[in-house]
C-alpha cells in the first residue's frame, strides 16, 4: 500500500484524533442519504451481522463502528449479537486499540461494575487482525458490511485499487453493503492520474477521479446504491450484486 517508508506512525494515527478525523463524518453521511429498504430490511433480518473496517486510525473509530452498527440495526439485542473485524496493514494502531477492545470485550467495568454495552449504546463484539486490504484472509461471503474510510487513498495505482476492491467484493455476500468515503480531485478526471496529498507523519495519499473508484468496483460486482459528494470527498453505499 501506498504508505511512505518514513512515515512516523505515532505521529500520523495520533494526528486523527486532534484533527477530529474519524468515521464521525460518516456517520453524519450515512443518516442524510437515503438507504434503500430493501438493504435495510435485509441487515435487520439477520440474526447476526459481521462489519468489516478497512484500516483502524483513531480508537475513536472502536465507538464510531457501533454507532454505524446501531444506525443499521437498531436495538440493543441486535448489536450485542454483531462481531466488528477492524484491519490495519501496520501493527502499530492494532495496539493501541487493543486495550480498548479487550477491555469492551469483557462487559463490565472493574471500576464501576457497569456493563460497557447499555440500551442507549449498545455494543458488538470487536476482532483486530493484521491484513492487508488487497488480500483480505477471511471467507468469501463472510462480511455483511465493509467500511472504508478514506483508505482507498493509500493505494497509488488503478492496479491495486481494483484488487481492493476484488478482494473486498469477496468477502460480501450477495446484498452485502461496503460504506465508502474516499478523497477525489477532479484534476485525475482529465488525467488518468491521481493527485499525491502528503498528510501529517509524512503521510502520501493518492486521490483519482470519482469516476475512477466507482467504476472499479463495477468491475467486481459492487454497483452504487447511494451516492453523494458535497466536494471533494466522495461518500458512497455499495451493493453487492
Amino acid at each position: 500500500m501506498s504508505v511512505s517508508i518514513g512515515i512516523d506512525q505515532a505521529r500520523y494515527y495520533e494526528s486523527y484524533t486532534r484533527a477530529g478525523t474519524y468515521l464521525n463524518l460518516m456517520n453524519e453521511l450515512l443518516r442524510q442519504v437515503e438507504i434503500k429498504p430493501c438493504i435495510v430490511e435485509h441487515l435487520r433480518s439477520k440474526g447476526r451481522v459481521r462489519l468489516l473496517m478497512l484500516g483502524s486510525a483513531t480508537v475513536e473509530n472502536v465507538y464510531q463502528l457501533a454507532r454505524i452498527d446501531q444506525f443499521l440495526r437498531p436495538g440493543q439485542e441486535r448489536v450485542e449479537k454483531d462481531e466488528v473485524v477492524i484491519i490495519d496493514l501496520n501493527l502499530y494502531p492494532l495496539h493501541l486499540h487493543q486495550e480498548l477492545t479487550r477491555e469492551l470485550d469483557k462487559g463490565l467495568s472493574d471500576w464501576s461494575e457497569e456493563p460497557y454495552s447499555t440500551p442507549e449504546f449498545p455494543l458488538p463484539s470487536y476482532t483486530l487482525a493484521q491484513a492487508d486490504m488487497r488480500e483480505l484472509p477471511f471467507t468469501a461471503g463472510s462480511m455483511d458490511v465493509v467500511v472504508s474510510d478514506f483508505t482507498f487513498n493509500f493505494l497509488s495505482d488503478c492496479m491495486s485499487i481494483e484488487q481492493a476492491f476484488s478482494s473486498v467484493a469477496n468477502t460480501m455476500p450477495t446484498n452485502g453493503i461496503m460504506l465508502m468515503t474516499v478523497r477525489c480531485h477532479m484534476a485525475g478526471t482529465l488525467t488518468g492520474e491521481p493527485v499525491v496529498e502528503n498528510l501529517s507523519g509524512n503521510t502520501l495519499v493518492h486521490c483519482f477521479s470519482a469516476k475512477t473508484y466507482i467504476e472499479a468496483a463495477r468491475k467486481f460486482g459492487l454497483e452504487v446504491s447511494t451516492s453523494y459528494m458535497p466536494w471533494k470527498e466522495l461518500f458512497c453505499i455499495f451493493e453487492k450484486v
